[in-house]
């Protein structure tokens, strides 16, 4: 275990925010654990991909669950986007 697993966690966190719903959850658990080894990645829903703001949401999550872990941004990175993406989200709010 490492602190790459924590990122990818979140990502699954992120994921879960942006398409409302669990993922892999209909996949075996069985064999979940060598398929995400291998490559596989939860798919965000059509209907979400294009609302506005999530693009960079989207973008984040996938640097998150990158395979490789070392692909995988530091949490300063994280903090950084995250700030930027509010921050848009708020000027985009009525005043």
């Amino acid at each position: 275990y490492t602190f790459p697993a924590d990122i990818y966690s979140f990502g699954m966190l992120l994921y879960e925010m942006i398409a409302l719903q669990i993922p892999f959850e209909k996949e075996s658990q069985f064999t979940l654990p060598d398929r995400v080894a291998k490559g596989l990645q939860p798919r965000i829903p059509d209907e979400h991909v294009n609302l506005p703001g999530y693009s960079q949401l989207i973008q984040l999550h996938r640097q998150c669950i990158a395979i490789r872990p070392q692909d995988r941004p530091p949490l300063t990175t994280i903090q950084r986007e995250l700030t930027e993406i509010f921050e848009k989200q708020r000027e985009l709010l009525p005043q």
